[in-house]
């Protein structure tokens, strides 16, 4: 991600400075974006390759929805996980001693 924030003008950044913008602000609105889209639209990351299987002439449904399967596997295992953490806490302090 380090070529993207070089890649940001140094006068795009000054004319926020001299709009009032403090350096958050020039984080969030101008600096966060453009990582974003980079991160999604890289194809080293896995929404990047899942979009990988879109070009302008096919769409590859089958690989695409095994890729997308494969990514919900870790997600969907802590997910559960976490779950029964979540409502033994929530049971645990539903009643008065």
């Amino acid at each position: 991600m380090t070529p993207v924030v070089v890649g940001i003008p140094n006068e795009l950044e000054k004319s926020a400075q001299i709009d009032g913008a403090s350096r958050l602000q020039i984080f969030l609105r101008i600096v966060a974006p453009r990582l974003l889209l980079e991160w999604t639209q890289a194809p080293s990351s896995l929404p990047g390759y899942i979009r990988g299987f879109i070009s302008a002439r096919t769409l590859d449904w089958g690989p695409m929805a095994s890729a997308s399967s494969l990514a919900i596997i870790p997600i969907g295992a802590l997910t559960v996980l976490g779950l029964r953490r979540l409502t033994s806490g929530l049971s645990a302090g539903a009643l008065k001693d």
